[in-house]
């Protein structure tokens, strides 16, 4: 199938983040890197997520032990260790550079390493692209971009098969004219909302993941319907969120009918 151009995309630093828009809520970007209250199954759960640790490898093997190690991307940092499993993580280490002669050993890092200096990182180790982890999810961060021009991105479905209608790439153009000579596989992307996103790292300091930038909201009217397997009958009921005539008005206003 063709491609459809889904947009443009401006990226004031040169960075591009790729992720789950969804996601966003466990950003933190430079700030400390917290799980937010409520994400997770349980408080005790929250607790140990914010207790987490991070460590940075050292010693004269420690790049070669971080990728024999193959916990995690960066060879040379760890993210993210859950605060309950510290000691057990720390012993595995030992004993498996112990083990195959290596000469590394873990340094926590305090203070914890922002999601924002994970990017600058990553992209350094990658040589200008790589795969950064926010409480254990991947996205990707690709640099040396354009910063003073838009970049059109491109869509290309899947055509035939069950889905045709879904998407079985995107592309972020660079140079229109420009080649390919060479696909480099960065990494992966985790996608659990279905919202996958390209956009410039620095804006992420400004997301506010769930509420309206101002303070408002608009009419939203949903009517679900399905056929009872016994009758065969259409069933349905609306959803309505009814603002005053004006159509905004603040959330708290808002009444469910």
């Amino acid at each position: 199938m063709k491609k459809e151009q889904l947009g443009r995309v401006t990226l004031p630093s040169g960075v591009a983040m790729i992720m789950d828009a969804g996601l966003l809520n466990l950003w933190s970007h430079d700030g400390a890197p917290l799980m937010p209250e409520g994400v997770l199954s349980d408080e005790a759960a929250t607790a140990s997520a914010n207790a987490s640790e991070d460590f940075r490898i050292e010693g004269p093997d420690a790049e070669a032990a971080g990728r024999a190690f193959d916990r995690q991307w960066h060879p040379l940092f760890l993210y993210d260790i859950p605060g309950a499993g510290v000691a057990a993580f720390k012993a595995s280490f030992e004993e498996f550079t112990r083990s195959q002669g290596f000469r590394a050993h873990l340094v926590s890092q305090r203070p914890r390493i922002s999601h924002r200096k994970r990017v600058s990182r990553s992209l350094e180790a990658g040589n200008g692209a790589g795969v950064v982890q926010f409480h254990g999810i991947p996205a990707i961060a690709i640099g040396n971009l354009p910063r003073s021009r838009e970049l059109p991105l491109f869509g290309d479905r899947m055509g035939k098969g069950p889905f045709p209608e879904l998407w079985r790439s995107i592309t972020l153009e660079v140079h229109p004219m420009a080649r390919v000579h060479e696909s480099v596989d960065v990494g992966e992307v985790a996608v659990d909302w279905a919202r996958l996103m390209v956009v410039d790292v620095d804006s992420l300091g400004a997301w506010r993941h769930d509420e309206p930038v101002d303070g408002m909201a608009d009419f939203v009217w949903v009517r679900i319907l399905w056929i009872d397997e016994i009758s065969h009958e259409i069933r349905g009921f609306a959803l309505t969120l009814s603002p005053p005539a004006d159509r905004r008005c603040p959330r708290e206003a808002i009444s469910r009918t």
